[in-house]
């Protein structure tokens, strides 16, 4: 009897486990599709020059410190992307892929700039 017992609570925590997993991976799918929608409904912001130079040096100051972070290849993509300078934001944005080739983010982010090699 207390090996059935045991087999049964062995057999109820797999299936917690696998309902887990299921509601684990149906966030992430929403979590993605509302980032999706999020980007591509976002409209242009119109930000002082100033202000873009500022963000522009700031990331670059965070990238001589931190080569290998994702995000802010992509945040300067972006700043690159509101001056129109469309080759320096896919460039970033490549690097970015580089670091995390499997990057939903990065992905969408290279969607927004028409990088259709992703």
């Amino acid at each position: 009897m207390p090996a059935r017992n045991a087999t049964k609570k062995s057999s109820t925590l797999h299936t917690v486990l696998q309902a887990l997993f299921v509601v684990t991976i149906s966030v992430s799918i929403l979590i993605t599709a509302l980032n999706i929608i999020t980007i591509r409904n976002k409209k242009p912001e119109i930000i002082e020059v100033e202000t873009i130079s500022a963000e522009i040096k700031h990331w670059q100051e965070v990238l001589r410190d931190h080569p290998t972070y994702r995000d802010a290849y992509l945040n300067l993509a972006m700043l690159y992307k509101q001056k129109g300078n469309l080759d320096a934001a896919r460039s970033l944005v490549k690097t970015a892929q580089k670091i995390d080739p499997t990057s939903q983010k990065v992905y969408e982010y290279g969607q927004v700039l028409g990088i259709s090699t992703f």
